[in-house]
């Protein structure tokens, strides 16, 4: 009798360490990190992308979007360059409701490229001179 509650007590050991083990992830909540762009970058073009990873999360928002993301919890979504100071903020929601977020801030001087319009007065006088 006392070795069956010796061989319980270990048996109710190994269980709870592997519960632990197992679940970790679970018990530390939702992490999310940013990849691109980095913290400070100067984006000259008119899109840039936010990418990232992320673990135990159930959703992902940037600037307050949803994003969607893949089962290995990387993530990204494309988006118009801003002029001047912008802050990114995305938010990983965990399994249970726990929020996360991490910020990077950049600077926008987005290039954009004008295309030539022709007016309509333009038109009918080249539509005059063809022959």
């Amino acid at each position: 009798m006392h070795h069956t509650r010796f061989w319980a007590f270990i048996l109710a050991c190994v269980v709870l360490c592997y519960g632990l083990f197992v679940g970790h992830k679970l018990l530390q909540g939702p992490s999310v990190y940013i990849t691109t762009p980095e913290n400070g970058e100067t984006i000259t073009t008119s899109r840039f992308t936010v990418s990232g990873t992320s673990e135990s999360i159930r959703s992902i928002r940037v600037a307050g979007i949803p994003v969607l993301y893949y089962q290995d919890g990387s993530f990204s979504q494309e988006y118009s360059t801003p002029r001047g100071y912008y802050e990114i903020v995305v938010t990983g929601v965990g399994r249970f409701g726990t929020e996360v977020q991490k910020t990077v801030s950049i600077w926008g001087e987005p290039e954009y490229s004008v295309a030539s319009s022709t007016t309509e007065s333009e038109t009918e006088e080249d539509e005059g001179n063809v022959q």
